[in-house]
């Protein structure tokens, strides 16, 4: 087994202590609130310990739905980025190239041609019209609230199936909802992801005889979608938080359990507490797991290296350099 040296252990204490001192000021600083607000009231921690089991199937289920429409939308938000991309030639360079010979030809070579200048001309239109949906769509998720969204869709479900279970109703037209607005984020991390990578090594690699597919399997995906993850897990955790606007239409996850218990209880101060360690929680894991991705994964040369350490694959070229 490799030994680390004593520079790595040091900076590797100090990264522990860090994260150890960054969860000990979040836990007073909710201390401090949740003293402020409770003034001379002690918190039930009984009822509290009680109750915790309580909450847990709400925790359970907006993690099923944010997980569910974050996978769903993958395949949107990639194909709508990888639309987004897409540039045919200018129209003044199109007609250049299409204009007819000069010379006559015979006229089985001018159906060919003019077969040849259509099949340009409709790709060059496909293309357009898919870039200028895809752009609409990104724009129309992004430039309108996630809250109006779930409300729209859950009246669109309301309205056409009006018979049916109205719990069911609200899961689907939520899941619905987060899916379409993830798929719209998404689709600006890939397109940024996509465009990252510079055209002249897709250049390169169709001059050494790839083919276009080809080049963006063998060359552009593999350091796109490594520039993408970071972003895309923080989107993650964007839609889980934002989840909690799905107990506007009945949805029980765990804002809502929160919301039915503080008013048949009255015990707002000590179900807020819970409510707000769980999703702490979770965000907090998942953002770790986010850094920790950002370093694995990150690329040479694109951005600003880690001010500690540098990244593995850095570490590992400065330990061979050394030997």
């Amino acid at each position: 087994m490799e030994e680390r040296p004593p520079a790595a252990l040091r900076r590797r204490s100090l990264a522990t202590l860090d994260t150890i001192a960054a969860i000990g000021i979040t836990v007073a600083i909710l201390a401090a609130f949740v003293f402020l607000v409770a003034g001379r009231r002690s918190l039930d921690f009984a009822y509290m310990a009680r109750t915790f089991g309580t909450l847990l199937p709400g925790l359970a289920l907006a993690i099923a739905l944010t997980g569910a429409s974050f996978l769903i939308g993958l395949p949107i938000g990639f194909l709508t980025g990888w639309t987004r991309t897409l540039r045919g030639e200018p129209w003044a360079k199109l007609r250049a190239r299409l204009a007819p010979p000069r010379e006559p030809v015979p006229t089985p070579r001018m159906i060919g041609v003019a077969l040849y200048a259509l099949s340009v001309l409709l790709i060059a239109f496909v293309k357009r019209v898919a870039r200028r949906m895809a752009d609409g769509y990104v724009e129309l998720m992004r430039g309108t609230p996630l809250f109006v969204q779930i409300f729209f869709v859950w009246s669109v479900f309301i309205v056409y199936f009006p018979g049916g279970d109205p719990t069911l109703t609200a899961l689907a037209a939520g899941l619905v909802a987060m899916t379409v607005n993830t798929g719209g984020y998404q689709g600006e991390i890939f397109r940024g992801g996509l465009q990252a990578i510079h055209a002249g090594q897709l250049e390169a690699a169709r001059a050494i005889g790839l083919s276009r597919w080809g080049a963006m399997r063998n060359i552009v995906l593999p350091q796109a979608v490594r520039l993408t993850i970071p972003p895309l897990l923080n989107e993650a955790i964007a839609l889980f938080k934002s989840s909690s606007l799905l107990f506007f239409i009945g949805v029980h996850e765990l804002t809502y359990l929160y919301r039915q218990l503080g008013f048949r209880e009255a015990r707002v101060l000590e179900l807020f507490t819970m409510v707000t360690v769980l999703y702490l929680l979770f965000t907090v894991s998942l953002s770790r797991v986010v850094s920790f991705l950002e370093r694995r994964f990150r690329i040479p040369g694109f951005g600003i290296a880690p001010a500690r350490g540098g990244t593995l694959t850095t570490r590992r070229l400065a330990r061979k350099t050394a030997l």
